[in-house]
């Protein structure tokens, strides 16, 4: 009768153990995959503000004649083509220059620095033309 009371007692020190080293794997596994998502999400969001700021300085020439001496150009006057230049997602200002006639916005990625690979990677409005 006497074991019988130790087995309605609950868990075993082992038992919790294993459940709380089973729930800790689960949680790496699930941070790791959501902090990709997020790497993802900010160069889809330049991406889209790098399109979005292109398209504008082509409207600012085409009503203009010339293309925007900077981006900030793009925000002002009554016929402003954006309301505000967006910071990149790292929070950095897109480099903008006019190479062989044509508006190059440039993204440089999490840490600002040229060059890199995946999330650190260079986006520019050239390559965003380009078929992917």
């Amino acid at each position: 009768m006497r074991s019988r009371k130790r087995q309605e007692r609950g868990f075993t020190m082992v038992e919790l153990m294993v459940v709380v080293i089973i729930l800790g794997i689960l949680a790496t596994a699930v941070v790791f995959n959501v902090s990709g998502l997020i790497g993802d999400a900010k160069v889809n969001k330049a991406k889209t503000d790098i399109r979005t700021l292109k398209d504008a300085c082509m409207l600012f020439k085409a009503k203009k004649g010339k293309w925007p001496k900077n981006l900030d150009e793009l925000t002002q006057g009554i016929q402003a083509m954006v309301e505000a230049v967006p910071k990149d997602p790292w929070d950095s200002k897109y480099d903008y220059r006019i190479v062989n006639n044509t508006a190059v916005i440039t993204c440089s990625g999490v840490g600002g620095a040229k060059g890199g690979d995946a999330e650190a990677a260079d986006i520019t409005s050239e390559d965003l033309g380009k078929a992917q």
